[in-house]
This record gives structure tokens, sequence and C-alpha cells, in this order.
């Protein structure tokens, strides 16, 4: 009896011993792997456009977390509570065309802001959407920065997302005069970091005949975090839009804040989804000076909560994509087209505005 113990104890302890072994590699291997961009980085423009500078004082912006078309009405997330990793690939190639087909009949848009664009990942079944989309609007110069790039997310143990190359995508009618990366200051402690997103905004200049610029801003804050990271990031991106402003150029920030914008009333949503406030609250009313302008679409919610698949009335909503102008720009309009986040998690949000001089 006592050699039985003996031998069961040797495997017990081979096992764990094999276990530490194999875990510590592949945190060596994630560390060694680990993706570690510069503060700011020049990004390739690719795709093609007639007009090289802007001439019109009125544009249109879109901006759009497509979920990498992975995160439509049937699915759930497991970092929400949900199961699934990622959905039937005939779903997401479902969802994939509609994007491209909402994208294209909104191709009026003179500024498209996307985020969640899947370059090369398990999760989205290594299609690179990249190339779809440029491809979808050929009639506009394109930019990606990189803000997921982790060879191997081993969450969840049971099916794990794996490799994810995935960012931002910016679409403009007119020839930037330049487009950075800029990666946010603060980030998950080690060893969080290894697995998560390293986020980043794409600022884009574009020369004005009035000599100044408009300074536009793509954004994608965190969402994982209790809310210190967020209140970096829009700080950030407050010193940025009031530096910028200060010169005399125009500022537009777009994208999705994963925070809810000043003077967000669920009250005022009437479409009939069950509209709530993010748990972290809202951007508070005097974040900005006065004459800065807070556009998103009261109406009508964003973003939809992924703890199960979507059912109006029933499954949670709230708004967390919206722009911030600068106040030499004019608001026109602002609406969000109202998708039921058939093929995302979000709806799109386009908006129409003036520069004045």
């Amino acid at each position: 009896m006592a050699e039985f113990f003996r031998i069961a104890l040797m495997i017990l302890i081979w096992i764990i011993a094999t276990a530490l072994t194999i875990a510590f590699l592949f945190l060596l291997f994630s560390m060694i792997t680990e993706y570690k961009p510069e503060p700011e980085e020049f990004l390739q423009t690719k795709g093609n456009s007639a007009d090289e500078k802007i001439s019109d004082s009125i544009l249109t912006l879109m901006t759009w977390n497509t979920g990498y078309a992975c995160m439509g009405a049937e699915t759930n997330f497991f970092y929400d509570g949900g199961t699934m990793t990622r959905p039937e690939k005939v779903l997401h190639e479902k969802y994939l065309r509609n994007i491209q087909n909402t994208i294209k009949s909104d191709s009026a848009a003179d500024f498209i802001l996307l985020q969640e664009i899947d370059k090369k990942a398990r999760r989205s079944y290594f299609l690179n959407q990249t190339e779809v989309l440029i491809k979808t609007l050929p009639g506009h110069h394109a930019v990606f920065a990189v803000n997921y790039d982790v060879m191997f997310v081993p969450v969840p143990f049971s099916n794990p997302m794996g490799k994810v190359l995935s960012g931002l995508m910016s679409f403009s009618k007119y020839e930037p005069k330049t487009s950075k990366r800029v990666s946010f200051s603060k980030n998950y402690s080690w060893p969080l970091r290894l697995f998560n997103l390293k986020r980043c905004f794409i600022l884009q200049r574009f020369q004005l005949n009035n000599g100044f610029e408009l300074v536009i801003l793509n954004t994608h804050n965190s969402a994982f975090d209790n809310g210190y990271l967020r209140i970096s990031q829009i700080s950030e991106l407050r010193s940025i839009a009031i530096t910028e402003y200060d010169k005399g150029n125009y500022v537009i920030i777009g994208g999705d804040w994963n925070i809810n914008p000043p003077g967000f009333d669920p009250n005022q949503v009437s479409n009939g989804d069950l509209a709530v406030k993010k748990d972290i609250g809202s951007i508070p009313e005097d974040f900005m000076p006065v004459g800065w302008k807070w556009v998103f679409d009261p109406k009508i919610p964003t973003n939809r909560y992924v703890d199960t698949a979507y059912r109006k009335k029933q499954t949670p909503a709230t708004i967390i994509d919206f722009f911030l102008v600068s106040p030499n720009i004019q608001l026109i309009s602002s609406a969000t087209s109202d998708l039921q986040f058939s093929d995302s998690d979000h709806n799109p949000l386009i908006i129409k505005i003036k520069m004045i001089n």
C-alpha cells in the first residue's frame, strides 16, 4: 500500500510539474511575442479618391463598430457573460455581406470611421476584412491601425479565441495630409496586458483652403476595465482636441467611446429598445469647454448588451458611439441607423456638419 501511494504521489507531482512547465513556457512565449507599438506611428494609405483637398464646408461622417462581422443579433459573447467565442461561419459571412451593403449604401459619407476590423483572427475565420472593405469602398482612401495583436488568446479554455490581429479603419473621400496611429498612454498591468487590446486612435489631418486643417480622430476606448482606463483615454483625447482647436484647426472625434455621452437620457430612447446607462456612468457635462458639442442621436441606441442573443424590448441597449466636434463646426443633423443590431452589436451613427469660417 505504501508503494502504491508513493507511485501515485510521484505521478501527481509529475502532472503538476508538467502543467506548470507548460504554463511557464506559454507565458514566456506570450511575453516574447507581445505587441509593443510605438507611441506614434505613421500609417500607410491604401485605396484611391478623386478628391485631394477639401473644398466643401459641409461634410458627412459615419462611425460604426462592426463587431468584426461576428456580433450580430443571433450571437452572445463570453467576455460579457455569454458562452460564444464566434458564430457559425455562415452567420459570419452573412454579417460581413450586410456590413458591406450598409457601408456601400452610406458611401456618400465623406469620412467613415470603423472599429473592430479583423485582419487575421480565428474568431472571424482568418478572413482579411481590411481587403474586403477597401474593395467595397473604391472611391475612398483607407488606413488601418492595429489595436489587438495577440498570437494566442487562451480564453475561454473550452474554446480559446486564439490568434487575433484586429484594429480600426478610417476611410475618406479626401487624401489625408498625414495619418497616424497614436497609442493611449495607460494599459492593463502585467500579465493581463499580454492578452488584451493595446488601445489607440487614428489621427488624420486634411488640408483646408483657408490654410487650417480638419483634424479627425477615430477612437475605440477600453471596455473591460472599471473605468479608470476610459477616464484616462478621454482625458488624452480632450487635451489633443483643445490643443488643435487653439491652433485654429477644426476637430472631430468619433468612434466607440465605451461610455455614455454627456446628456444621455435613456427616457429619450423611442425606438422600443430597453435603454439603460453604462455602469460607469456618463462623461461629465462640464468635461469640455463651452462651445464644444457632443453629437449623438438620443432616440436610438448604438450598442446592445451581448450576454444573450438580441431580443427587442428585452435586451438592454445604450449609447456609447458618438462624436465630439469643436466650436467652429456647426451640426446640421445626426441620425443612428436602426439596424436592430442585425449584423453587429452596434448601430452606425451618421452626422452632417458645416465648418464655419
